[in-house]
């Protein structure tokens, strides 16, 4: 059954961007600095994606345009933008991280939606918003893979080495799902890639509570 969104009304602009956030995070290698501009030039050129702009979101309130940036090494940079999903146009953002661990996240506030459908352990699950995410994900491997990417609440970035050294972290994240992972990266974790349904050649896809 598909899942009714509805845009929320909100007195104050900043409630629009309250109550967490449902993020898509890709997690690479070191990359070199065009590899870093293509990957984020294939996150705004999404169907589903507009911007930058020059501030945060907020429907029915005008934004200019703003310059996609790619930040220098080391350093960490949030650009503003738009997402359609269901035919809603809602506020995201794009946080591009160079510093430890290198990482691209996309980003949509809970306070957009008037009222989150939760999943069965009670955690916001939104849908509409996972095909979305998972067709960014597929079209930036597509031109520069990435190790890992995981989709849903506040789900936040998987370092590959972390993992490594943490066996319950590695765990719980294969147990909470949706997930893409390349194949040689689940071998180095002693998961067996052929456990899970391709997404592209040396890609897995871990559905929610597979």
């Amino acid at each position: 059954m598909s899942q009714l969104l509805r845009l929320a009304v909100h007195a104050e602009a900043d409630a629009y961007w309250s109550g967490g956030e449902y993020e898509l995070n890709l997690s690479f290698g070191t990359l070199r600095d065009k590899q870093w501009q293509r990957v984020i030039e294939t996150v705004w050129t999404s169907d589903a994606v507009s911007g930058p702009f020059d501030r945060r979101y907020v429907p029915g309130v005008a934004v200019n345009m703003a310059p996609v940036q790619i930040p220098p090494p080391t350093a960490t940079l949030t650009q503003y933008g738009g997402l359609t999903v269901s035919v809603l146009d809602v506020g995201c953002a794009v946080l591009v991280t160079r510093s430890l661990f290198e990482c691209v996240t996309l980003q949509v506030p809970l306070g957009m939606f008037d009222g989150v459908p939760v999943d069965g352990r009670g955690t916001p699950r939104i849908e509409a918003l996972d095909h979305i995410y998972q067709d960014i994900a597929l079209d930036v491997f597509d031109y520069v893979p990435f190790d890992l990417a995981t989709i849903g609440f506040q789900s936040g970035c998987c370092l590959f080495a972390e993992l490594q050294a943490d066996e319950q972290q590695c765990f719980d994240l294969l147990n909470a799902g949706s997930i893409f992972a390349r194949d040689d990266v689940l071998r180095a974790l002693n998961v067996w890639p052929d456990d899970y349904p391709a997404a592209r050649p040396g890609l897995r896809w871990i559905p929610p509570g597979y």
